[in-house]
């Protein structure tokens, strides 16, 4: 039996030919895919039970692969787009996002969760900038282009340098928390 459809031109008026052929081909491709649906269904039965939420039924993961392969306790990696597009994730995980959050959609709590953890980190990172502008009693522009000048004491001293590295680091982190949480609002 062909797994492929056949098109056969013709001219307008003629009769077609492979008519019955292609019929039966699409007929084996409509078979096909009911067999894959029922796969997946089965496969998102199975994680359900195994105490997962499937978040999108649209999403295109290898359901049959993992209804002939998963077992309980195994680890899944799913790779999927910035934007949640779908996938699974714990009960446990979406039933302490929803209560954190207050919000009964899974896409809506983690999208406040994420922000509301960037902004924590970036508070962080504030507190650990100012440290650094307390003790060198300058801002980190400021001390860069003294270092750059060679007007930092003790510039060579591992204690001084590492400082720099270290408060550079964070400016860079702060600049990144700053493009993410961007994202969100």
């Amino acid at each position: 039996m062909p797994n492929k459809l056949k098109i056969t031109p013709h001219e307008p008026g003629q009769p077609l030919v492979g008519a019955e052929e292609s019929f039966e081909d699409a007929k084996l491709l409509l078979r096909l895919l009911d067999e894959k649906r029922e796969r997946i269904r089965k496969a998102k039965q199975k994680l359900r039970e195994m105490g997962m939420t499937v978040l999108d039924e649209e999403y295109q993961i290898p359901f049959d692969y993992l209804a002939r392969n998963l077992n309980e306790g195994d680890l899944v990696e799913v790779k999927q787009e910035p934007a949640i597009k779908g996938g699974i994730v714990s009960k446990q995980i979406h039933k302490i996002l929803t209560d954190l959050t207050g919000e009964t959609r899974f896409d809506i709590a983690l999208h406040l969760a994420t922000k509301e953890l960037l902004r924590l980190k970036l508070q962080e990172v504030e507190r650990e900038i100012k440290a650094f502008e307390e003790r060198y009693c300058i801002n980190f522009d400021d001390f860069k282009r003294a270092w750059d000048e060679g007007k930092i004491a003790d510039k060579n001293l591992y204690e001084v340098e590492k400082d720099y590295w270290d408060w550079e680091a964070l400016v860079t982190n702060r600049e990144h928390l700053e493009e993410m949480l961007g994202f969100l609002t």
